[in-house]
């Protein structure tokens, strides 16, 4: 399994998080402020997506929270990743797993569905 994580700031969580993922054999994958407008295919290594190039003088998306994507997984894999989390008290506010429906949306598209979702809870 390979776990995708952006930090909106946190860099001690980003740490903590990327020990736990190696020590539990995940594949840890940090993704940069920068890289906020990439596909989550090209996050998640699939085959077929590229690194798209951000515009000269272009600012990335802002991302505010946390996120968490699980890639290259099974729905059996899911919970003891989460359970570790809790474990470990690193709470990620917005986690997703990569699906065929939203490996060609970018990591910002993907925030903004999932912020849209937790409204719609509320």
């Amino acid at each position: 399994m390979k776990l995708i994580y952006f930090d909106a700031g946190n860099p001690q969580k980003k740490k903590e998080l990327e020990g736990l993922a190696k020590a539990a054999g995940y594949d840890f994958v940090p993704v940069a402020a920068m890289q906020t407008g990439q596909k989550i295919g090209y996050l998640a290594g699939v085959s077929g997506y590229r690194e798209t190039p951000l515009p000269v003088l272009a600012l990335p998306p802002r991302i505010g929270e946390d996120m968490l994507l699980f890639a290259q997984t099974t729905a059996d894999m899911i919970d003891p990743a989460l359970e570790l989390l809790k474990k470990n008290r690193i709470s990620i506010g917005l986690k997703a797993i990569v699906t065929p429906y939203n490996v060609g949306w970018t990591l910002f598209e993907l925030y903004q569905e999932l912020v849209k979702e937790r409204e719609k809870i509320k």
